[in-house]
């Protein structure tokens, strides 16, 4: 049987979903990625004003699988919007944060459907497999000197199915991610290659 899999293993690409508001839980159990409307998905990162997400450091990562094969993984980079409208709904940041919003560019839109619906036609077909989605955020660059203390991250979704921005995940201290961490005190300075 043919399986898809996403919204727990999603922001920050954290291993534990204890960082999501209990009170967003319910709306992101509805979000079903094989249906929504693409068109409509948004991310939203606030973030120190000392850190900035890379370009391409915010992306929908799949992890496909058919029968036996090895997993592939394939990646959709999502683009920055300044759009106003894309905008609606977000907190304001405060005076030494910033706040990024995040969409789906339409060639990756078509590219996404057309997996959807190749993922959909094989578990028709009673056929083996899994497509594991999982949004990530982990790519930053210094804009200034960074603070010793904390460097807390929110993330945002929107969806068709949200009916606006809801918080996935709160106050993640980035230097609590190994991942991140390690790296964090030599991040390059944006528009450094890294």
């Amino acid at each position: 049987m043919y399986k898809v899999f996403s919204i727990c293993a999603v922001a920050l690409a954290l291993s534990a979903c204890t960082t999501i508001p209990v009170s967003s839980m319910y709306k992101l159990s509805r979000i079903d990625f094989m249906t929504s409307d693409l068109s409509r998905f948004r991310l939203a990162l606030l973030n120190p004003d000392a850190i900035s997400p890379r370009p391409n450091g915010v992306k929908i990562e799949m992890i496909l699988q058919q029968g036996e094969s090895a997993p592939k993984t394939k990646y959709i980079y999502l683009e920055e919007t300044f759009d106003p409208a894309d905008m609606v709904g977000l907190p304001s940041a405060a005076e030494d944060q910033s706040i990024h919003s995040y969409r789906m560019r339409p060639q990756d839109q078509l590219f996404l459907q057309k997996l959807r619906e190749e993922a959909a036609a094989k578990k028709a077909k009673g056929e083996k497999g899994s497509l594991s989605i999982n949004l990530s955020a982990k790519e930053f660059c210094r804009t200034g000197p960074l603070p010793k203390g904390a460097l807390y991250v929110t993330t945002f979704i929107a969806t068709g199915e949200t009916d606006g921005y809801i918080t996935m995940t709160k106050n993640v201290n980035l230097r609590d991610i190994k991942e991140i961490a390690d790296d964090i005190d030599n991040l390059p300075m944006c528009g450094e290659n890294p």
